[in-house]
């Protein structure tokens, strides 16, 4: 077929579309970006957030042009928790909406991500202009992670055209400068190359003479013995260099609570261990000589670790310890044993601030000390040995709560809540019903690091820290405790790790260890805290930090370790009946009203717990409107608890508006008997 272009239109025959301009011009136009300036269409990461931004530029794409004249911002999608991705962020021409604009192309998650393949055919054509790499498990997009592809003639590439400005002057010039510096370039090179080489075999020749002397030297006090034994040395530090850089190889993966599952491959089981350092024992081989009476001088301004066998008395200034102990700022140390072994360690701060000392810890099990708020345990691992419970501090009995509703920990606009609607008595473990449920705001402090496939990596005990609003205060010696009889944490702490007066450590609080004969001890912890009356400041917010009392065990021979949160009861309500609304505009649900969630109501699958009296506090709501021609329809759905008769609720309320009136309005509730079996349905207009 003959075409030809272009000529004036006589009574409209000659008529032309854009798609002939475009045929036209991309005849001497190639595709490509316009490259001046220099960052005409570059693009940056932000550094702070998950997006990108796309600098001002011009673009051709099969005789289109594009161009952007502000800089704005596109969205990277959230990472996957396992594998990274490519991205590709293009400029699209698509003839069916009859535009260009610019896109992130979303990429798949891969343990060898590649980037996604670009369109280019009757219906779009598209030009790479940059590739992000997004990370698994990443918030922030830097700008390592973003390559500019503009210049790959592939992707993307530069505008050219029929019309080419003649070079030959400037390439003269260039020319006759580059010969000219290469001349001075080369003579001073031949120079310095000289003396270099002269410089070389002077310290050639030095060094053999230096180095024939020492080995002569060497083969006079090498016997064949020594050298063999010097050999296996060499071959030790060889094989341990090695499993250095196998060990180095090992990539490190952030467990963050309630959201990472760690899992072990099937063929090596999960190891556990604690990160550490080697210390010098300070008694050497006198540590395992019987002694009595023995005293060793400290220095106050140091760091020290005692661990020792079970028949050893440690007395610590005067004040016979429990061992393993650490100490510093004490003047001396007296050991008493008679069998067994005596290790004295001096540690830096650093290392003394990580040390947990924990006497039941063995190379089979870790200890793992979980935070608690009135028996809700924070952090809830499901591999635990068989036997003891993860929700409670009391691992000898299950308190799942009256009518199995369990106090629930959730996080919400970045802080972690506690649900609770039950409160238990530490002393007697009697649960009783709050008359209103009540959310608590706690702080968790610790971190789970994961190394490799099948390594965890304990980096520091999990602790808890929480406002003090109530003291036992004696009269007798005019002090406040935090942990004595009738105080808040009588049973909750085992060692406290320090006491902040309105967000600042205050020392003026005396922490003390409790003497085995005391009749508190270890029911109520092994450390004390006490203030006297005249530094105590009644007006000050007390925030105290501290390990749990009680502690959970998990082997390391399991093939799958988890560790999450409990979710939001509110989040799983919203979930749940969204996925059954497909048009839900509004929801409505009291996040501390709501009960235990089961599966017995037919339309939503949600149960909730007993109602007691009157109106239901914990009934949900839903609204879901759909747009009609002449108007709205509403559909306002309510879940309620059994009433008087026992029986279940599922009223499903329909408005129609129109012109902004109601018109008309019906009700259809669908009753269920206590084990959800359908009883009747009624409807009414």
């Amino acid at each position: 077929m003959e075409k030809f272009s272009f000529f004036n239109s006589v009574s409209g025959d000659r008529r032309y579309k854009a798609e002939d301009w475009a045929n036209y011009f991309n005849k001497f136009i190639t595709n490509g970006y316009f490259p001046n300036i220099a960052s005409n269409l570059q693009v940056m990461a932000s550094g702070t957030n998950m997006k990108v931004t796309l600098r001002t530029g011009a673009a051709w794409i099969n005789g289109y042009m594009y161009q952007n004249t502000t800089d704005f911002d596109l969205t990277i999608q959230t990472a996957d928790a396992v594998n990274s991705r490519k991205d590709r962020v293009v400029l699209r021409l698509d003839h069916e909406k009859r535009e260009i604009k610019a896109y992130v192309k979303k990429g798949t998650p891969s343990g060898s991500p590649v980037a996604p393949a670009l369109q280019r055919d009757a219906d779009a054509y598209e030009l790479a202009v940059a590739e992000v790499l997004v990370r698994n498990g990443v918030v922030v997009i830097t700008q390592e992670a973003v390559t500019d592809v503009r210049l790959n003639k592939d992707l993307c590439g530069v505008v050219n055209s029929l019309l080419q400005a003649d070079t030959t002057m400037i390439f003269n010039q260039y020319w006759d400068w580059f010969v000219r510096t290469k001349q001075k370039y080369d003579e001073d090179n031949t120079t310095i190359m000289s003396d270099f080489r002269k410089f070389m075999e002077d310290e050639k020749k030095r060094y053999n003479d230096e180095f024939t002397a020492w080995f002569q030297n060497l083969k006079n006090i090498l016997d064949s013995n020594t050298a063999g034994n010097l050999l296996n040395e060499i071959n030790k530090i060889h094989d341990k260099w090695n499993a250095t850089l196998v060990e180095l190889e090992k990539k490190s993966q952030a467990v963050q609570h309630g959201l990472n599952v760690v899992n072990a491959t099937t063929s090596s089981p999960l190891n556990i261990e604690i990160q550490g350092r080697t210390l010098a024992d300070l008694l050497g081989k006198d540590g395992a000589v019987p002694q009595t009476n023995k005293v060793f001088s400290v220095e106050t301004a140091k760091y020290y670790l005692i661990i020792n066998s079970s028949s050893a008395q440690v007395t610590v200034d005067n004040t016979a310890q429990n061992t393993p102990y650490k100490f510093t700022g004490k003047a001396s140390v007296l050991l008493t044993w008679i069998s067994g072994m005596v290790a004295l360690y001096e540690v830096d701060q650093a290392t003394y601030n990580k040390i947990n000392i924990d006497p039941e810890f063995s190379s089979q099990k870790l200890m793992s000390k979980f935070p608690y708020v009135e028996g809700v345990q924070h952090l809830n691992p499901v591999v635990n040995i068989a036997g003891t419970n993860p929700s409670y501090v009391y691992t000898n009995i299950l308190l799942a709560g009256q009518n199995g509703v369990n106090d629930v920990l959730y996080q919400e606009d970045g802080q972690w809540k506690v649900l609770r609607k039950w409160l238990i008595d530490k002393s007697t473990k009697a649960i009783t019903l709050l008359p209103q449920s009540v959310v608590e705001t706690v702080q968790v402090e610790g971190s789970l690091a994961v190394s490799g496939v099948t390594q965890v990596s304990v980096d520091s005990g999990i602790v808890m820290r929480g406002k003090m609003n109530k003291f036992y205060y004696s009269s007798a010696y005019k002090r406040y405790y935090i942990n004595h009889a009738e105080s808040p944490l009588q049973f909750r702490t085992q060692t406290i790790i320090g006491i902040f007066k309105n967000g600042v450590l205050d020392n003026k609080w005396e922490i003390t260890a409790r003497k085995n004969d005391d009749p508190s001890y270890p029911t109520l912890g092994i450390q004390y805290a006490r203030i006297d009356e005249s530094f105590f400041d009644s007006t000050a917010e007390y925030t105290v930090t501290y390990s749990v009392l009680d502690k959970h065990l998990y082997t390391t021979n399991v093939i799958d370790a988890k560790v999450m949160y409990n979710q939001s009861l509110a989040s799983t309500v919203r979930e749940v009946v969204e996925k059954q609304a497909d048009n839900s505009t509004l929801l409505f649900a009291v996040q501390a009203k709501v009960g235990e969630l089961t599966a017995k109501t037919k339309e939503y699958g949600l149960r909730l717990t007993p109602r007691r009296s009157g109106r239901d506090e914990n009934d949900i709501f839903t609204v879901t409107e759909y747009k009609m021609a002449n108007g709205t329809v509403r559909k306002r759905s309510l879940l309620s608890n059994p009433n008087a008769y026992g029986s279940y609720l599922t009223r499903t309320e329909t408005e129609y508006f129109e012109n902004g009136a109601v018109q008309k309005v019906t009700l259809l509730d669908l009753i269920y008997d206590v084990d959800g079996n359908f009883i009747d349905e009624v409807e009414r207009t």
